[in-house]
């Protein structure tokens, strides 16, 4: 074989060397691009169904609850931080000293605005107290109305809300006379309006003189 017939046997083996490297890279590439496809496929349905679990499983209040109550471990002083804390008046069910049990429904009805509450304290001027508080809070009388401690508390918890809306329309429901009149002079000094002495017809508590002369 002269020189040119083996210089073309070595050109021919050097192409056919490339074309076999670049079929391997070629099939190298696209097995690489399938397996990267694959893991995809897979990882997308793991993200919904993770969601889907989620979604599928709401948040148990009552299992919250209880695992409050655990933490605790029977402190009732730990019980009535915690009902107060998550707003959550059963957790006031775990306690056994009844002073702490009123005081935890008292906290969170106030807390919370709801007089619904105030009934489940078992010392009368407790929750007496509890009533007063929302009745002030929301300005309203007809909350006094609920209070069956005695007179005082009920008298207390008008008297409250008049000077708080400086208006003695809620006077007028009071049955103490002394406490009344007591009442008009405050509304009166803190509206600075001595005509509200007028409603004073004696000289139990306060005398109408007094009461315009701190309204004036």
């Amino acid at each position: 074989m002269n020189i040119r017939g083996k210089l073309n046997v070595v050109i021919i083996s050097v192409i056919v060397v490339l074309i076999v490297i670049g079929l391997l890279f070629f099939i190298k590439n696209e097995s690489e691009d399938k397996g990267s496809s694959s893991d995809n496929q897979i990882n997308v349905p793991s993200v919904q169904s993770e969601k889907q679990e989620i979604e599928e499983s709401p948040q148990d209040t009552n299992s919250i609850t209880k695992e409050y109550i655990s933490t605790c471990k029977a402190d009732d002083s730990c019980y009535r931080k915690t009902a107060l804390k998550q707003k959550d008046p059963t957790i006031c069910e775990e306690i056994k000293d009844s002073s702490t049990y009123d005081q935890c429904y008292s906290l969170i009805a106030v807390a919370i605005n709801d007089s619904s509450l105030c009934i489940k304290i078992k010392k009368i001027d407790t929750r007496a107290i509890c009533y007063t508080k929302i009745a002030e809070a929301k300005s309203d009388p007809e909350l006094c109305k609920e209070i069956s401690a005695e007179e005082f508390y009920k008298d207390q918890c008008y008297c409250v809300i008049a000077i708080k809306k400086l208006d003695p329309a809620p006077i007028n429901y009071m049955t103490n006379l002394a406490a009344k009149n007591i009442c008009y002079g405050r509304v009166a000094d803190e509206k600075n309006d001595p005509s509200i002495c007028n409603n004073i017809i004696d000289s139990s508590g306060m005398t109408k003189e007094d009461c315009i002369d701190g309204a004036s």
